[in-house]
């Protein structure tokens, strides 16, 4: 357990955006426009997760993006990585669309059996099947059961409204999941499309906008956590380590050791005033700093606070 930052003594789950590359363009991708460079090396990510194991004790890991399979060995090493440091939870998000050759998609489950990874969510609903051609994801499907992953594979549906929606995009996503009935794989409960990323701009219909919460606490919305108690770290393609939306270092400038070890949002102002005061003292910290932000043009706190961090150096 980490012993030398209280902060951090709750962090049980590490999740690598190996990379913002991806052949889609869904409706619903919460990355939207707001892509970064660059993509995790194998080494580097194996050795900050060899870091952060050692001073959290991982409960579990994943591997996602963007499409995380246009970088397999990084998947690779992060997963075998994660087995043999014995981290029970080793996840993986893919659409299953990162190739048309055959021969390689087959390759490539293979690798992935030999990973050590066990659990891999397969995106499959309308949104993607808006880009994507569903043949190749039920191809990639079938792969990974001829691998000998089948048992760990479950279909991972995003949702407008619901699985019992009459929505159109919901019922597109239940037609889609029956074309994957000959395989038997399971259905997870899946998510619900977050109002923000490009979800904003192509979904906005479906969502009301409503004044900014001026009460929210940090940590109560879906995909948040408090800043001085996160249950989980993320690493990014440009070697970014954030905690939520914020920015605590770069794997390119400094061991991940040391930015776990350095770790304390009470010396970041605009952290502090997030947890202290909530969205209005963000907003008054972010203003102090030369930061302007008007809060009429975001759909919700979680959005607010990011493009101020976005904008932190």
């Amino acid at each position: 357990m980490n012993q030398r930052n209280p902060y951090l003594k709750h962090v049980k789950r590490l999740e690598f955006s190996v990379t913002h590359r991806c052949r889609s363009r869904c409706a619903h991708c919460a990355l939207g426009p707001d892509r970064l460079d660059g993509e995790l090396l194998p080494e580097d990510a194996a050795a900050a997760l060899e870091a952060v194991d050692r001073a959290c004790a991982l409960e579990s890991v994943l591997t996602f993006g963007g499409e995380p399979l246009l970088c397999v060995p990084t998947v690779c090493a992060v997963h075998q990585q994660a087995e043999d440091r014995g981290i029970p939870r080793r996840q993986l998000i893919t659409s299953g669309c990162f190739t048309h050759d055959k021969a390689l998609r087959e390759h490539t489950a293979d690798q992935l059996e030999a990973s050590g990874v066990n659990e891999i969510l397969l995106s499959v609903d309308a949104f993607h099947t808006e880009h994507l051609p569903i043949a190749e994801q039920y191809a990639f499907a079938r792969a990974l059961c001829e691998a000998g992953l089948g048992s760990v594979t479950v279909l991972h549906p995003t949702w407008l409204k619901g699985p019992e929606s009459r929505d159109p995009y919901d019922a597109k996503t239940r037609a889609c999941l029956r074309r994957f009935e000959p395989l038997r794989l399971p259905v997870g409960a899946g998510n619900r499309v977050f109002p923000g990323g490009n979800a904003r701009i192509y979904l906005a219909d479906y969502f009301q906008r409503t004044p900014l919460d001026a009460g929210f606490q940090c940590g109560t919305a879906a995909y948040t956590e408090r800043l001085d108690a996160p249950t989980s770290l993320a690493v990014d393609p440009d070697g970014s380590v954030r905690v939520c939306g914020f920015v605590i270092g770069n794997l390119h400038r400094e061991a991940m050791a040391d930015i776990l070890g350095g770790y304390n949002p009470n010396r970041q102002p605009l952290m502090r005033a997030l947890l202290e005061q909530g969205i209005p003292g963000l907003i008054a910290a972010a203003r102090d700093c030369g930061i302007e932000v008007s809060p009429g043009d975001y759909d919700s706190p979680c959005a607010l606070c990011r493009a101020v961090a976005r904008q932190l150096k």
